[in-house]
């Protein structure tokens, strides 16, 4: 699919609805309700994972005036920002910690650090991959199905389809980067946390 429109079509033809080519206040019901849900609902499934097709790293932008919190600097957080998933200086990619407060992005760094932010976006439908156009469709057809047809149960249906496509569909997404090698020696690795826990539950 290579526009919003399909997309909302395939969820409306799901529920029994007739396909759109635009978004209008006007229509059926269902259509209705699609035009004003659209943005919010997508913005939700884009934000209930760190999807790797929809994450990017951003240079942030330090505030000129220190904040009155526990935190030493600001940075106004990257403009379509969805969930902010790391923030960490230069080159290292080691995350800081940081917190996400009233549009700004909280945290330690000094002045002449280079702070990005890793975070997910809603990327061009163009470039959704099939997995997720999937989900998004399922998405909107449990929430369509009652204004299009007054069918509690197939909304029921819609809505248990989706939450079984979401696992499928995060485990699909997860393999879209190198492997990640157990660690099981040395600091922080899998023997070493094994060893404190233990003193821990002794």
């Amino acid at each position: 699919m290579d526009t919003k429109f399909e997309v909302m079509s395939a969820a409306l033809v799901l529920v029994g609805d007739s396909p759109v080519s635009a978004f209008s206040a006007s229509g059926t019901p269902a259509q209705k309700v699609g035009f004003y849900l659209w943005d919010t609902q997508v913005g939700t499934v884009i934000s209930s994972h760190p999807w790797r097709f929809a994450t990017k790293d951003t240079l942030l932008s330090r505030d000129v005036t220190a904040p009155t919190t526990k935190w030493d600097a600001t940075y106004a957080e990257p403009t379509g920002a969805k969930t902010i998933k790391n923030v960490y200086v230069g080159d290292s990619a080691v995350p800081i910690e940081f917190d996400r407060l009233e549009g700004k992005i909280h945290c330690n760094a000094t002045a002449t650090d280079s702070v990005y932010a890793e975070h997910t976006f809603v990327p061009s439908v163009t470039n959704w991959p099939d997995y997720f156009e999937d989900l998004v469709v399922l998405k909107l057809a449990g929430l369509l199905a009652v204004p299009a047809a007054a069918n509690l149960e197939m909304s029921k249906g819609f809505k248990e389809s989706y939450a079984d496509a979401l696992r499928v569909a995060k485990h699909t997404d997860s393999m879209q980067q190198t492997n990640r090698r157990l660690k099981t020696a040395g600091r922080d690795s899998l023997m070493e946390f094994r060893r404190h826990r233990g003193a821990y539950l002794r």
